[in-house]
């Protein structure tokens, strides 16, 4: 995928041009088959534990699940990788994709403190998927705590490659 210039959209829009039929297959697919043993950028992780959270457009409406448990577990080495108890099809929004936060933002926003507060003793920070989660837990949550995100790393990987 990095070589072909594809870039990573955010799942909620690779699940409506899927099902649209607008593409055959979403770049998420494309992915992680093409990346789903390299490690891309992700250097900077290294001693850390990471909680991974999920995006459900990724993990239910595309069912993809699977392949984001595999993509993780590939990234193993210097980095530890938590997984929440509600993990996959069972993952838990954290209110920030798709409308919810900007017509529930109270919800959104609890929901964004809850993803964190029911894990945060176990992990160091939070990784996503979806830049848009991101964006929400990093609007939501304490400075401290550290939000990476796999689109944003994925971009900066290809960008150097250029």
């Amino acid at each position: 995928a990095s070589g072909t210039g594809t870039e990573l959209l955010e799942p909620r829009t690779a699940y409506f041009l899927e099902h649209a039929e607008l593409r055959r297959e979403t770049q998420w697919r494309i992915f992680f088959r093409d990346l789903r043993t390299q490690v891309i950028g992700l250097e900077a992780l290294a001693g850390k534990r990471w909680l991974v959270h999920e995006s459900p457009w990724l993990s239910r409406h595309l069912d993809l699940a699977g392949e984001c448990r595999e993509w993780v577990t590939r990234q193993q080495g210097q980095t530890q990788w938590l997984w929440p108890d509600a993990h996959g099809r069972d993952c838990i929004d954290c209110g920030g994709e798709g409308a919810y936060s900007r017509l529930f933002p109270s919800q959104a926003s609890r929901m964004a403190k809850d993803v964190w507060m029911r894990d945060q003793g176990r992990a160091n920070g939070i990784f996503c998927f979806s830049a848009r989660c991101a964006k929400h837990l990093r609007a939501n949550l304490d400075p401290s705590v550290e939000v990476v995100c796999l689109m944003e790393q994925f971009e900066k990987s290809r960008r150097k490659a250029l």
